[in-house]
């Protein structure tokens, strides 16, 4: 038997959303600027007439039409969110789920009417920046349906930086462009997180640091502040002239900045007290650091299908005499001195320790808390 396919038949579920999408568009076009853009329009409207449709339009079972059981439907609309220091309740306007965690938000979509004007709202970003840190997902949509911008909830949020935290962003007419569309679609729709696509885009997006440099114009008026670990803790240079309350709010800032940072930290910590005792002649602790270091970086490269390109190690300059015997070892392990006894793509840089290197500031930042945390364990600090 032989049966007739329609056109939806043949589209794929991206095609049929953007198809939807674009009726959506020019519905919103022919009556913008003399009814949705007015201030009479409110955010109720635009959620019913346009936000709901478009949630639609991405598979999402906005209305429950197919999942009555209210323990297992996978939007949840005006729902409740403990926010901030205190745990106070506020209510997001949607929240995503997908089937079978109920626990777990995967994002959360916030509604203004249009008439507001977004880029500049505060309060707005601020508001769903909140929502997504509380609940720890990595993105959030804030949206008049006019624009549709996607804020980065992976730093804790702050009204001075909120506006900064923004992913992307689109105009609705960019829609449009089913180009433009599937940069959207493929990560908010349900298809994109069903199948795993949505998870792959966060792994692969970097995260947004507004307080980097911000933090030192904020601090300092300017970002030619070096911030060495020692300098900090004992208050020299540009850090002897912060008062208490300054300071207290700067490592506050900058150790938000660290714990949302994307970066892996390969630590070596060496007693040399214990390291001195143990041998006869015990190997220099800072050569033997970096072989380890190096051993395990190669190791990590290697995982990470990462081998075929080389990488380059940045040292910290401690001298010439220093920085020659270093370079020796350097090469020395690299050819072949390591536990593999394999060649390892890495080359060597110094850098000089005045350099506004980010990369040589976290390491500097973190390498004594790492290190106390190991020799000192009962001791409090950052790490």
């Amino acid at each position: 038997m032989t049966g007739l396919l329609n056109d939806t038949d043949q589209k794929s579920a991206f095609e049929i959303a953007h198809a939807k999408i674009v009726a959506l568009l020019d519905h919103f076009a022919k009556y913008a600027r003399d009814t949705y853009l007015l201030p009479g329009y409110q955010q109720a409207a635009v959620r019913k007439d346009f936000i709901d449709p478009l949630l639609k339009a991405l598979g999402w079972d906005v209305d429950h039409e197919r999942e009555h059981n209210p323990y297992e439907q996978e939007v949840k609309v005006e729902r409740g969110v403990s926010v901030g220091a205190a745990r106070a309740q506020k209510r997001a306007d949607y929240a995503f789920y997908l089937k079978p965690n109920f626990r777990d938000v995967r994002f959360f979509v916030e509604a203004t009417k249009p008439s507001v004007d977004l880029a500049r709202s505060v309060d707005a970003h601020f508001q769903t920046l909140r929502y997504g840190y509380s609940a720890n997902t990595p993105l959030a949509v804030l949206t008049d349906f006019e624009q549709i911008r996607i804020l980065d909830c992976r730093l804790r949020p702050h009204p001075d930086t909120a506006l900064d935290q923004v992913y992307k962003s689109w105009h609705y007419s960019d829609f449009r462009d089913a180009e433009r569309f599937a940069e959207f679609y493929w990560l908010f729709s349900r298809e994109a997180h069903a199948d795993g696509s949505y998870q792959r885009r966060i792994d692969e997006c970097q995260c947004r640091d507004p307080d980097n440099p911000k933090l030192k114009f904020d601090t300092f008026g300017h970002d030619l502040v070096i911030r060495h670990e020692h300098d900090i803790r004992k208050r020299k240079g540009a850090f002897s002239q912060l008062n208490q309350p300054a300071r207290e709010a700067f490592m506050g800032r900058l150790t938000d900045v660290i714990a949302a940072t994307d970066v892996t930290i390969v630590a070596i910590v060496i007693d040399k007290l214990k390291h001195k005792t143990k041998y006869n002649e015990p190997y220099h602790p800072y050569h033997l650091a970096m072989q380890f270091g190096l051993e395990r970086v190669a190791h990590f490269l290697k995982i990470k299908a990462h081998v075929h390109r080389d990488t380059f190690i940045v040292f910290e300059a401690r001298g010439a005499k220093e920085d020659q015997a270093l370079e020796l070892e350097f090469r020395r392990v690299c050819d072949g001195a390591n536990r593999d006894r394999n060649q390892l793509p890495l080359r060597m840089l110094v850098a000089d320790k005045k350099t506004n290197s980010e990369g040589l500031q976290l390491a500097d930042l973190t390498a004594r808390p790492i290190g106390l945390s190991v020799l000192r364990p009962g001791q409090p600090n950052r790490a």
